[in-house]
């Protein structure tokens, strides 16, 4: 499980994937699937990508445009249809989720978490802090 609480940390986005193996087989990319564990915030703004893969580590998106799709407060299972892109795969990528923008109560506990396969294997999730920018 990753995530935040409070109100400190939001706004500085982030971005969270994992690595999916192709298995050596072509696939065409139908759905991306992503889990809350606790999700308190009133809603949620994430960017998905989807990675090719150069030294262990995310490359260059495969997606012709930016894909966005928005949670509510309560959401447990966020889901994207791609059938659209026409992606299809036949090697190991990286799929993530960007948030872009999260709106929040003021007062409350201000819970964003998620969760990630419990037995997936150590060194295939990835993270990277937005940087704060400055005006």
């Amino acid at each position: 499980m990753t995530g935040q609480s409070g109100t400190k940390e939001y706004g500085w986005g982030g971005e969270w994937g994992l690595k999916i193996f192709s298995d050596e087989k072509t696939y065409l990319i139908q759905d991306i699937n992503f889990h809350t564990r606790f999700n308190t915030v009133d809603s949620v703004l994430f960017r998905i990508n989807i990675y090719d893969i150069k030294n262990e580590l995310p490359f260059k998106s495969l997606l012709r445009e930016n894909i966005f799709v928005k949670s509510f407060k309560g959401d447990k299972w966020i889901s994207k249809n791609l059938l659209e892109e026409n992606l299809v795969i036949s090697d190991d990528i990286i799929v993530t989720i960007e948030l872009l923008r999260i709106w929040y109560s003021e007062k409350g506990g201000n819970y964003l978490f998620f969760t990630h396969g419990k037995r997936y294997e150590k060194g295939l999730s990835f993270s990277r802090r937005q940087l704060k920018y400055s005006s």
